[in-house]
């Protein structure tokens, strides 16, 4: 997870200017943690680079998929068309 990242506007770039780089990486802390660690080399928006950790720990709850939805315009469509089908009326076979 080394090495520069895409830059730039386009998907997975975050709107980075072309001096962007980006290194991560996976390191087993004990039995029931990794830490991910990134570092953002990015001169045309920071005066330097800065470096970010976050421990994973293992557990035995049920795990649920956190996803960003900003920007997702079709979302509002697909709520309201649920909410619509919830107020409709159920026939009877």
């Amino acid at each position: 997870m080394r090495g520069p990242r895409p830059s730039g506007g386009g998907p997975g770039g975050g709107g980075r200017g072309g001096a962007a780089g980006r290194a991560g990486r996976l390191r087993r802390l004990d039995p029931d943690t990794v830490l991910y660690e990134f570092t953002v080399e990015d001169p045309n928006n920071f005066t330097r680079p800065w470096t970010a950790q976050m421990p994973l720990r293992r557990t035995d709850d049920l795990l649920f998929e956190y996803a960003c939805h900003e920007g997702n315009i079709g979302l509002a469509g697909i709520l309201a068309g649920a909410r619509r089908l919830d107020t409709q009326r159920v026939s009877e076979p």
